[in-house]
């Protein structure tokens, strides 16, 4: 705490004031309020007045308390609430209080104030601010400004424990006895640093850790009480932190145990599938202290069953759809006091039984004899571990009374085996007994479930004789079922003799089959008993039974007629073997003589399935079909339109057959006895099209073929379907040969669906179908083979006189052995025209219609004239080139008009057309011909032309030129290929330039009426410019060559003059025209501008601006064999016109590049001696010539290295008496004298210097 006492006048509000109120003290504390600022508390004390000398208020005002510290001014957080009052004439005391936040750091610990206690802020200390204000008015005065010194110490900061605290689990969390605990605490670091962490169990240490640092640690214990756990943590300055849990144990500490199940209470237990429930039991678990067990459930079948808090319960399997053949698990719960915690049992197994028999008991014979056995068959459990399981049976019996059974009665029980001998004494002859099996099961003497099975009705036994066995068995086909005089099957098998008879039949049969019993002579009917039949069939894996009883009219034998309605599944077609047992047999009588329905067999069957020596039975005949040799049946032309005309009784070609119908059928081996003929619309519904009846369709081969029953038969077999071939002399071979033109009442009734009208009156296009089908001696119809056939009734209208061409004296020309009128194609004046005529074709079915519009003139129709144009026909031009159609094209008016002629003085109708001949590719020239077609709209909208046709002869539709077919070539005319060939030039004697023409680009029969060709050589050095030569270009230039001599201006041009040369040739061709379906001329000028550089004469190649010059000449003075020029201009940013700016661009001539391969040897610039390094930046040119075997040879290079250039030359050339070990001579006396002679073959450098001038 601070004081600042005195006697600070306040105020003073005139001279005259006497006693003013003063501040005599300003008492201060300071204190820390954060890191960086303390807190000064102030307490302001005033005298007050008593101001005398005048009438003065004293009054209040806000004031603030103002700090400056460190150069800076804090200001109370609130301002001085002075409620001074008025002036009383006497002193009093005063005291307010206030509190300034004041920024110091966290270093400093005291420091000097200075107090203001002023309105506002405005450079407190000078006078310029007021001081305090009094009933509103102003102070004269300063304001109150004091100071003063404190202290607070430097921020020592606060110490901070370390602490812990648990993540998991949570406190008052809940285990069962024995379970493991995890623990996971977080641990924060506080002022000091970590040492240690401690787990106490209670008061029990439980584990201990040392620790540097903070974060997440775990430790875990085994739980079998109400545990407090206390985790404490620990710094190195002896501080700690702690954390403190409560976890209880409520669980169980067992499971249940000994768990049974089922009817049986075992495991795994046993219950029957048909119950709605089964039991479950159990031992209860044991208990930790204070624990208890709420209630338990069983999980049975993925579902749990909530069960009281009991050791057993009923669990129930209602609409579960449970499966005997399966085991399921059962497990029990026990749950804690908390409802939610639980334990759980090991797993015991169900296993539900549906035990049955798979048949009825049965004795060894039909009849019961004093002695017979009974057996049954094995009760089946239809369980898992059935092998735990025990089954014994009783058997009984009952009488059977009016088809009423009263009860039955125990002939045994406890029996182990499925059979049993019964001495049947007490069973009256005569009576009817029906046998009953018991079977229980048993799992340890406990009884889970009985099964009973009884005699079915049918099956009962009878006491008394057995019915004889048959003597013979016929299978045949019933009469009605099959073509012939005899059924095709007759079959007899003799049962004493176990022989069949088959008489060379079939053992097929299709939809019926007639099985005939006889009794042996000795037989009579019973009288007590019905007589009757039992057939029983196997057919693959099909089976079945059927038993027939005699009636009162009934007689031997007995004749039973098997049918697709009594046996369905016997008669379908599948190939397999079918075989029969039979057996005779009894049927009681009722009373009242009716049929009771119980059956009494012979003790053997007359006929076994295990009878057919010899053959693998009967089958089920499959239908025919139609084969021809593996492949399709062959047809004639079968693709073709036929095309009729009733009126001149034609066809276009020969009408369509079937030849060489056979029949397949490799299972079955019934006789195919014709064929079934169908004309329809629909080959979907052929069976309700016409049935075909007309004598000589079909025929057979030495064989008769009448038509009986709706089909044609045959008389002799078919040709066998394993033939390789056959013809049609070959016997048997059969053909189906329809012939549209008999106009048939099948047709008639197709199209029409009548037979009175005619097919002349058929002007259409039709399409139908025959459909065939074989027919067998089952009556048995095949699949239908399909042919289809298409008519076009309409007669196409023809030319009874071809079109002609109106020739205009046009020339031919002859290519390849060919000779055509010639023509041109397209040019930019288009392409050349023909005239034709023709008459108007003869329109057949339009005569049949109009005959008063045609007259008849040499046996051929004409077209009246008349200004509505009668002609029903359209006209179609083809063009065929190298007789194929690239080209058709259907006339308009605008392609022809009418013309009259007169014949006989009749007016007659005439056509004139046009034709523009133009290329398929104008480049490529054509030989072709063309056809006109004609054609017309039928009732049905559809277009009837014969089939156009690229033949030349014989056909009509060809344009022609008196009764000849004519060729015309159509020639291209384009410009001309034109190549360079060579030039002579000798300096003042001779200039001559050949070109080679590689194609004119037309062909030329006299219609070329100007060819001409112009050369100008320029070159800005002449007096105009350029020189040119004209030639005008007769016969001997229809060739390849063009010269132009250019001897006559030697003397205006100099030897080595080059030129840029432009030749132009001209063609004029004429041309045929049309002008209102007149012939008229024109011209086209072709014109070929050709373009080449002709190069100086003393080089080969040359190179200037675009233009690559190539010298042929014949000469041998060319100097040069490379001659580049400069360009005309710089093309530079820094040309100023065509002259180079001195450093900024080099306008070479001739430039070369070199690259990284491209460097060499470096070499001493001072020596020039070669080194062993490479030069950075280097490029060379090369200079060969050859050795005596024109093999190229360097003789040196020219080049620069960073910036010096050089010559590198090839070896030097030695000749001294210097021993050395190079080539050497003979002196007279052959002593060897060594002479260094000839190169060295080693590079050498020599720079190049500047050579100061003389």
């Amino acid at each position: 705490m601070a004081t600042i006492s005195g006697n600070f006048l306040c105020y003073s509000a005139a001279s005259s004031a006497q006693n003013p109120t003063k501040i005599t003290s300003i008492i201060f504390t300071t204190e820390r309020y954060n890191e960086d600022i303390i807190r000064l508390n102030a307490t302001i004390n005033f005298t007050i007045g008593p101001e005398t000398g005048g009438n003065f208020t004293v009054g209040n005002g806000p004031r603030y308390l103002f700090v400056k510290y460190n150069g800076n001014f804090y200001q109370s957080n609130s301002n001085l609430t002075l409620n001074l009052g008025p002036a009383t004439g006497t002193s009093r005391f005063y005291s307010t209080t206030g509190t300034v936040y004041i920024t110091v750091g966290k270093n400093s610990g005291s420091g000097n104030f200075t107090f203001y206690i002023q309105e506002f802020l405005n450079s407190p200390g000078y006078g310029s601010s007021k001081a305090m204000i009094w009933n509103g008015q102003n102070a004269s005065g300063g304001a109150v400004i004091m100071s003063g010194s404190s202290s607070w110490g430097a921020y020592v900061p606060p110490v901070v424990n370390p602490k812990v605290s648990f993540s998991s689990p949570s406190n008052n969390s809940i285990y069962t006895s024995g379970s493991v605990v995890n623990f996971s605490f977080s641990i924060t670091k506080g002022t000091n640093s970590l040492s240690s962490w401690t787990l106490y169990k209670g008061t029990t240490l439980l584990k201990t850790e040392n620790i540097s640092s903070g974060g997440t640690y775990t430790c875990s214990d085994i739980i079998t009480s109400d545990t407090t756990y206390k985790i404490q943590v620990n710094d190195t300055s002896g501080r700690t932190g702690s954390s403190s849990i409560t976890l209880k144990v409520r669980g169980i500490n067992g499971k249940p145990t000994n768990i049974r199940v089922g009817k049986s209470l075992s495991n795994p237990g046993f219950s029957p599938l048909e119950d709605t429930n089964f039991k479950v039991t159990w031992t209860k678990p044991s208990l930790g202290t204070g624990n208890s067990i709420t209630s338990y459930s069983v999980i049975f079948n993925n579902k749990e069953y909530s069960l009281e808090n009991v050791t057993n319960g009923t669990i129930s399997t209602a609409g579960l759809n449970l499966k005997a053949n399966q085991s399921y698990s059962v497990k029990v719960r026990a749950y804690d006091f908390s409802g939610t915690s639980y334990t759980e049992s090991d797993e015991c197994k169900i296993n539900f039984i549906s035990p049955e028999f798979i048949s009825e008991p049965k004795s060894d014979s039909s009849v019961l004899l004093e002695k017979t056995k009974i057996s049954w068959p094995e009760l089946k459990t239809n369980s898992l571990n059935s092998d735990l399981l025990t089954i014994k049976y009783s058997l009984g019996y009952a009488i059977v009374e009016e088809d009423t059974i009263e009860n039955y009665n125990i002939i045994a029980t406890n029996l182990t085996t499925n059979s049993y001998e019964w001495n049947t004494a007490q069973i009256s002859t005569g009576s009817l007994v029906s046998l009953q099996i018991i079977g229980e099961v048993f799992y340890n003497d406990i009884p889970l479930s009985t099964t009973t099975k009884e005699t079915s009705n049918g099956n009962y036994l009878f006491k008394g004789n057995l019915p004889i066995k048959f003597s013979e068995i016929v299978f045949s086909i019933p009469n009605g079922d099959y073509y012939g005089d005899s059924s095709p099957m007759n079959v007899e098998y003799n049962v004493d003799t176990k022989e069949w008879n088959l008489n060379n039949s079939i053992l097929n049969f299709a939809n019926s089959l007639s099985v005939q019993c006889k009794m042996p002579s000795s037989w009579a009917e019973s009288g007590v008993y019905f007589d009757g039949v039992k057939i029983k069939w196997k057919k693959g894996l099909y089976s079945g039974e059927i038993i027939q009883t005699s009636s009162p009219d009934m007689v031997n034998p007995f004749i039973f007629i098997l049918n697709e309605i009594n046996a369905p599944l016997l008669f379908g077609a599948s190939g397999e073997s079918i075989r029969f047992e039979i057996y005779s047999l009894y049927e009681t009588k009722k009373a009242d003589e009716s049929h009771t329905g119980i059956y009494i067999y012979s003790a053997e069957p007359s006929l076994s399935f295990d009878d057919y020596p010899g053959t693998n039975g009967f089958i089920r005949a499959n239908l025919p079909s139609i084969y021809n040799n593996g492949t399709s049946i062959p047809t004639i032309n079968s693709t073709i339109v036929r095309n009729v005309n009733f009126l001149e009784h034609t066809l276009g070609s020969e009408d369509y057959q079937l030849k060489d119908l056979r029949t397949d059928n490799m299972i079955s081996d019934v006789p195919v006895v014709g064929f079934k003929i169908y004309a329809t619309k629909d080959k979907n519904d052929y069976k309700n099209g016409q049935i075909v009846n007309v004598d000589g369709y079909l025929k057979q081969t030495n064989g008769t073929v009448t038509f009986e029953d709706d089909f044609y038969k045959i008389s002799n077999s078919l040709i066998h379907s394993g033939n390789l071939s056959a013809e049609e002399t070959t016997p048997g071979f059969v053909g189906f040969y329809p012939q549209i033109l008999d106009d048939k009442n099948y047709l008639r009734q197709l199209f029409f669906g009548n037979t009175s009208t005619s097919l002349k009156t058929l002007s259409t296009n039709e399409t139908f179908y025959y459909v065939i089908t074989a027919i067998d001696a089952l009556k048995q119809e095949s699949k239908g083979y399909t042919l289809e056939v298409k008519y076009d009734f309409r007669l196409a209208a023809k030319f009874q006189e071809s079109p002609i061409l109106r020739n205009n004296s046009f020339s031919k020309v002859t290519v390849n052995q060919k000779t055509g009128y010639l023509f041109y194609g397209q040019t930019e004046d288009g392409a050349d025209w023909i005239i034709f005529e023709w008459y108007p074709a003869f329109n057949q079915n339009d005569y049949l219609a109009n005959p008063d519009n045609y007259i008849l003139h040499n046996n051929k129709y004409y077209l009246k004239y008349n200004e509505k144009n009668l002609d029903p026909n359209f006209y179609t031009l083809y063009k065929w080139i190298n007789n194929g159609k690239v080209y058709s094209k259907k006339l308009t008016n605008n392609d022809y008009i009418p013309k009259i002629e007169t014949i006989d003085g009749v007016s007659v109708q005439k056509y004139v057309g046009k034709y523009q001949m133009n290329l398929k590719d104008i480049n490529v020239d054509e030989f072709f011909n063309l056809t006109l077609m004609p054609s017309y709209i039928d009732s049905y909208n559809e277009e009837k032309m014969d089939t156009p046709r690229k033949d030349l002869y014989p056909i009509s539709e060809i344009i022609n030129e008196e009764s000849k077919a004519i060729n015309f070539y159509l020639s291209c005319l384009i410009p001309a290929s034109i190549n360079y060939d060579s030039n002579e030039r000798q300096q003042g004697e001779k200039f001559k330039i050949t070109l080679t023409i590689k194609n004119w680009g037309f062909s030329d029969d006299g219609r070329i009426s100007e060819k001409t060709a112009i050369m100008k050589l320029n070159n800005s050095s002449l007096t105009n410019g350029y020189i040119e030569k004209n030639l005008v270009i007769d016969g001997e230039y229809e060739s390849k060559l063009l010269v132009f001599d250019f001897a006559e201006q030697l003397k205006t041009i100099y030897d080595n003059m080059p030129f840029s040369t432009v030749t132009t040739v001209k063609v004029i061709a004429t041309r045929s025209l049309v002008s209102n379906y007149t012939y008229t001329t024109g011209t086209s000028t072709i014109v070929t501008i050709f373009n080449y550089y002709l190069p100086a004469n003393f080089s080969t190649l040359s190179l200037r601006k675009n233009k690559v010059g190539i010298n042929y000449s014949d000469l041998t003075n060319v100097e040069e064999a490379l001659y580049v020029v400069a360009k005309d201009r710089i093309d530079s940013g820094n040309d100023v016109g065509n002259v180079a700016v001195y450093g900024d661009t080099y306008p070479h001539v001739f430039s070369i590049q070199g690259n990284l391969d491209t460097k060499m040897p470096s070499f001493s610039k001072e020596t020039g001696e070669a080194l062993e390094t490479l030069q950075k930046a280097s490029i060379y040119m090369g200079f060969y010539t050859v050795n005596d075997e024109s093999k190229p040879y360097r003789v040196g290079s020219f080049g620069i290295e960073e910036g010096q250039p050089y010559f590198v030359y090839k070896g030097k050339y030695y000749n001294d008496n210097t021993p050395g070990k190079n080539s050497y001579e003979q002196d007279e006396d052959g002593n060897k004298i060594y002479v260094k002679k000839g190169y060295d073959n080693k590079d050498y450098f020599e720079k190049i210097t500047k050579v100061a001038p003389n």
